[in-house]
């Protein structure tokens, strides 16, 4: 890919995420497949769009605090490319100021927008001057407000989270979810250990061990994770640890059959079946033929034998499962505000009218999947939101109404689960028998399970 047409390819990429409405990631995904990027490039792409999603309100607040025509009145073009800029002034201390705005005026006459070239050149140039003031300007707003802004999240949301915790908790999740977090894996016992997996990656980069699993790692300065050797092996699986939990948590012992309902891309399916040390069964299913084909391609890679997969509706009932697991895995859709650090779309997309009609599916697949847990057996469901009408509220719904399940108290099992570094971390997240972690920087995504045992 030739040098210097990185924020071409950067202003179709916003401009897709827009039109598409696609998460950035899956569309940087698509971008990275086709066209020939080398490792510095995709690192550029990738920190100009993320950021310049992650960073909408605050760059937003920046312009229209300098120009008279407001971001929302601009053509989407105009938009993009001002907004793009404008980040890389506000946050890239490594371009220069004049450097970025020459590229965005560029970028304009590209676009054919020369009547707009003046515009662009003199917002741009005015966030320039007044970028040191913008703090001062945001320590003026409401409380509200100022937290809307200064870390780009949606002020209806932020009051609805506000009804459920602190303001000083919602403050740290909100820094915490703007930080960059290096990528989790976890080692695919099949096929490695822990030792011989970090031999196979020195070439990597820096390689941190996992925060409180004993069998995950982070890594960074790896370029594309799929062009790794160890990734091509199948010797690790990309998962955070709160995501591995599930896995550690169901308690899997040999032999047991498992049933895992919203799967993709199989992460929690194929750890399942690693710990099963190919024994019993493993069934991953999801409601794509899409998806089905993720969950696959991660099975095929890994060299797992004890897992297959089948297109299935989670909250439509299947006669055939019916009390034929020991175990059913229900990581249900959800507001996903737990992994907002790495969809920062969710910050933007999501509303309350979305949530209500995740709920209602989510009790439609908690209520629909526990006919499928036999007679002493376990039901794990789980979201990657910290949002608690989703989580606790739930749960507590199902118990309500199903009187033939009983929640198990992850705090007294906690100390008897394998692979737990620290176990007393963990119990500090636990309330009322559920464990619900909040987005941190040196631990998890956020993320919530809750165990019940059919009696």
């Amino acid at each position: 890919m030739t040098k210097g047409s990185e924020r071409n390819y950067i202003l179709k990429i916003l401009e897709d995420i827009d039109k598409k409405g696609l998460f950035v990631n899956q569309v940087l995904d698509d971008y990275f497949y086709v066209y020939e990027f080398d490792k510095q490039q995709r690192s550029f792409i990738s920190k100009i769009v993320y950021g310049t999603i992650e960073q909408r309100y605050y760059i937003d607040f920046a312009v229209n605090s300098v120009s008279k025509v407001k971001v929302r009145k601009m053509k989407p073009v105009i938009k993009y490319i001002i907004r793009m800029t404008a980040y890389q002034i506000l946050f890239m201390d490594k371009v220069p100021d004049h450097a970025a705005i020459n590229e965005g005026v560029k970028l304009t006459k590209k676009r054919k927008f020369f009547q707009l070239t003046g515009f662009v050149n003199g917002v741009l140039r005015s966030v320039v001057r007044e970028k040191d003031t913008l703090e001062e300007k945001i320590d003026k707003l409401k409380p509200i407000e100022k937290l809307s802004i200064r870390y780009s999240f949606d002020q209806e949301m932020l009051k609805y989270l506000m009804k459920q915790y602190d303001f000083k908790v919602i403050e740290k999740y909100l820094m915490e979810s703007l930080k960059t977090k290096a990528t989790a894996i976890r080692v695919n016992q099949t096929k490695t250990n822990r030792e011989q997996l970090i031999k196979e990656l020195q070439p990597v980069g820096l390689i941190e061990n996992g925060h409180i699993l004993k069998d995950s790692l982070y890594i960074t300065e790896y370029g594309k994770i799929t062009d790794l050797e160890a990734f091509k092996k199948g010797l690790f699986q990309v998962q955070d640890e709160s995501s591995t939990l599930v896995g550690i948590i169901s308690n899997i012992k040999e032999g047991v059959k498992v049933l895992d309902v919203c799967a993709a891309p199989g992460g929690k399916a194929t750890h399942i079946s690693d710990l099963l040390n190919g024994s019993g069964e493993v069934v991953a299913c999801d409601i794509s033929e899409h998806k089905v084909l993720k969950i696959n391609e991660n099975i095929q890679r890994l060299g797992l034998n004890n897992i297959k997969t089948k297109l299935l509706d989670a909250s439509i009932y299947n006669k055939e499962y019916n009390n034929a697991f020991d175990i059913v895995i229900t990581d249900v859709p959800c507001s996903g505000l737990g992994i907002i650090r790495s969809k920062p779309d969710i910050k933007f997309n999501m509303n309350y009218s979305k949530i209500e009609s995740l709920i209602e599916l989510q009790q439609k697949i908690i209520q629909n999947v526990s006919t499928y847990v036999n007679s002493g057996g376990t039901l794990v469901y789980s979201t990657c939101t910290i949002n608690k009408e989703e989580n606790e509220s739930q749960v507590k719904k199902f118990l309500d109404n199903n009187n033939d399940f009983e929640l198990i108290d992850i705090s007294k099992e906690i100390d008897t689960y394998q692979d737990i570094k620290y176990p007393e971390i963990l119990k500090s997240f636990i309330n009322n028998g559920m464990l619900q972690l909040i987005t941190d920087e040196k631990l998890t995504d956020g993320f919530f399970i809750a165990k019940l045992r059919k009696k």
